[in-house]
C-alpha cells in the first residue's frame, strides 16, 4: 500500500497554517484590546500595563513582523515590485511613535497589518455578507448609544460616558442584559425597546455570517481533497468510455488514451494526466492495429 506524501504533506500544512491563523487571530484581539485601552486612558497608571511594557509589547511585535516581511521578502523572484506592493508594511513596522506622540496613530496602521497577516481574518472583513451584518449592527448599536448618552447623562448613575453607553447598547442589542445599567427616561427605554427587537435578528444574521464563513475556511482541506478525487473519477470515466470505442479511435486518441492509463496506474496527480504539448507523444501501439 503506497503512502500518499503529498496528501499527507498538504494536511501537515493545513494544520500548521490553522494553528497560525488561530495564533494570529488572538493576538489581534488583545493588541485591539490594548490600543482601545490605552485611547481611553483606562490603562493609565496600572500596575502592569506601563508605559515601557508598552512599549516591549510594541518591540516584540515589530520585531515579529520584520521576520515575517523579510522571509516572503526572500521567497518572492521579483523583489522590487514586492516592497512597491508592501509599502504599508515598511510603514507599519518603523517605531516612530516612540519618538513623536503625534504618531501613535501609526498603531492602528500596524494592526491592519496584523489583520492581512491572516488569511482568515482578511477574507472575513471582505466578505460581502460580513460587511452588510456588521455594518448595520454597527450604525444600530451607535445610534441607540448615542441617543441614550444625549437622553440619561446626568440623570443615570450608570452613565458618566459615551463608552458607558457603548456598553449598554452592546448588551442591549445582544439580548444579554447585565442590569448594571438601566434606563431611567422615557426616551431611553424607548431606545431599549428597539435595540431589543432589531437586536434579536440582527445577532442571529451576524452569527450565521460567521459561522458560515468559519465552516468554508474549515472545510478547505476536505474540498481540496474532495476535488482532486472528483477530478480522477471523472478520467477514468473518460478512458473506460475510450475503452469502449477503442475500434474507432485515431491514432491521435489512442495514443492519448494509452498516457492517460499509464497515469492513472501510477497514481501521479490528475493535472499531470494531459501535459500541455503541441504534438502528441508517438508510441508503438502494438495492439489494436
Amino acid at each position: 500500500m503506497k503512502v500518499d506524501l503529498k496528501s499527507l504533506y498538504r494536511k501537515s500544512a493545513y494544520r500548521l497554517q490553522m494553528a497560525y491563523e488561530l495564533f494570529i487571530v488572538f493576538i489581534t484581539f488583545s493588541y485591539t484590546i490594548l490600543l482601545i485601552s490605552e485611547a481611553m486612558d483606562t490603562l493609565e497608571n496600572h500596575s502592569w500595563f506601563t508605559e515601557e511594557r508598552l512599549i516591549w509589547i510594541d518591540r516584540m511585535l515589530l520585531t515579529w513582523f520584520w521576520l515575517e516581511y523579510l522571509i516572503r521578502l526572500c521567497f518572492n523572484k521579483d523583489k522590487f515590485a514586492f516592497i512597491r506592493r508592501n509599502w504599508i508594511d515598511i510603514l507599519a513596522m518603523i517605531p516612530l511613535e516612540s519618538y513623536f506622540r503625534a504618531l501613535r496613530l501609526l498603531r492602528v496602521v500596524r494592526l491592519l497589518r496584523l489583520v492581512r497577516m491572516s488569511s482568515f481574518l482578511w477574507g472575513f472583513l471582505r466578505a460581502r455578507q460580513i460587511q452588510v451584518s456588521f455594518g448595520i449592527a454597527l450604525l444600530i448599536i451607535l445610534w441607540g448609544a448615542g441617543g441614550v448618552y444625549l437622553l440619561e447623562l446626568q440623570r443615570n448613575e450608570g452613565i458618566d460616558s459615551f463608552s458607558d453607553a457603548i456598553w449598554w447598547a452592546v448588551v442591549t442589542t445582544t439580548t444579554v442584559g447585565y442590569g448594571d445599567i438601566s434606563p431611567v427616561t422615557f426616551g431611553g427605554r424607548m431606545i431599549a425597546i428597539v435595540l431589543m427587537f432589531t437586536g434579536i435578528g440582527l445577532i442571529g444574521s451576524v452569527t450565521a455570517s460567521v459561522a458560515a464563513h468559519f465552516t468554508q475556511v474549515l472545510h478547505h482541506e476536505k474540498e481540496g481533497t474532495c476535488d482532486e478525487d472528483r477530478i480522477r473519477r471523472q478520467l477514468v470515466e473518460t478512458a473506460m468510455g475510450q475503452l469502449e470505442r477503442i475500434d474507432e479511435l485515431s491514432p491521435a486518441e489512442y495514443d492519448s488514451l494509452l498516457h492517460l492509463l499509464h497515469h492513472l496506474r501510477e497514481r501521479q496527480p490528475p493535472s499531470e494526466a494531459f501535459p500541455v504539448t503541441t504534438t502528441p507523444p508517438h508510441r508503438n501501439h502494438g495492439i489494436g492495429e
